[in-house]
């Protein structure tokens, strides 16, 4: 039997059939092209998060990540903090996890990324399943997006649930997840 932590993106240690849009990420990346809010569309359940996931390693964790394998150190310290949302430099928000993010979770978003990060490296705030956030968050969230601090970057995860208001589309770049179903069946 699958336990929950197992089930959880965060614990899933390689990357299967998404080395397309990993690498997507680290050219952008390196090449500081990197959009200030990407928004990573597809269905539910082909692997958006656990690719940002694996990104977040190859970026902070890079001794303890194979890139070669697209796979990461289960047991490294950075592992750790990411599972246990204690990672200062990865902010992790859930429309599921919530209910809908009410419009507190924003503001306290809000005063939490005008804080400078600990660290000179870049800070990743991540809403999951923004298409369940509710209509006062996605208002109250435009704000935070539309003046970002120099290191912060928003990463939207557009699973297709509901739909989304344009607005937040228009200030995003979005990357579509398309994959066939052998590939789907393959992750």
């Amino acid at each position: 039997m699958i336990t929950k932590e197992q089930n959880d993106p965060k614990n899933t240690s390689i990357l299967y059939e998404l080395d397309e849009y990993f690498n997507f990420l680290i050219k952008s990346y390196k090449l500081k092209k990197f959009p200030k809010v990407l928004m990573l569309t597809g269905q539910k359940g082909l692997g958006k998060f656990t690719l940002f996931n694996h990104f977040l390693h190859f970026i902070y964790d890079e001794k303890n990540y194979s890139l070669k394998d697209k796979t990461f150190n289960n047991e490294s310290s950075f592992h750790k903090q990411l599972v246990n949302n204690t990672c200062f430099n990865v902010i992790y928000l859930s429309g599921d996890n919530f209910k809908n993010v009410k419009i507190d979770d924003i503001r306290n978003l809000k005063s939490t990324i005008y804080k400078s990060s600990i660290s000179s490296k870049e800070r990743y705030i991540i809403l999951d399943d923004i298409e369940l956030f509710n209509l006062n968050s996605l208002n109250a969230l435009l704000k935070v997006v539309e003046e970002p601090g120099s290191n912060d970057f928003f990463v939207l995860i557009n699973n297709k649930t509901r739909p989304l208001v344009n607005t937040i589309y228009s200030r995003s770049v979005e990357l579509k997840m398309i994959i066939s179903n052998d590939e789907r069946v393959k992750i």
